[in-house]
């Protein structure tokens, strides 16, 4: 996530840190059902908290049935979609 943290800059234009962050990420085939207090849930929590950012994830579906959502998906401060 440190990438998204300051402004960016090439020497002639200076870029503001963005306000949305947006991740596509995959659930790959270890989805489980997460309860969002995992360790990379927690991670995007702090980070949304403490950089002031909107981090938005694909909801990772892996599949119709339950407990099929990304990990970081649950986190209580990111917006899920899809």
């Amino acid at each position: 996530f440190s990438l998204m943290r300051d402004t960016w800059s090439d020497g002639d234009v200076s870029v503001p840190k963005p306000h949305f962050v947006n991740n596509s990420w995959g659930s790959g085939l270890d989805s489980g059902a997460w309860i969002g207090s995992e360790a990379n849930s927690r991670a995007v929590d702090a980070e949304v908290w403490n950089e002031n950012q909107v981090y938005v994830f694909a909801a990772g579906n892996s599949g119709p049935g339950a407990a099929t959502l990304s990990q970081e998906s649950s986190s209580k401060n990111a917006l899920s979609v899809g």
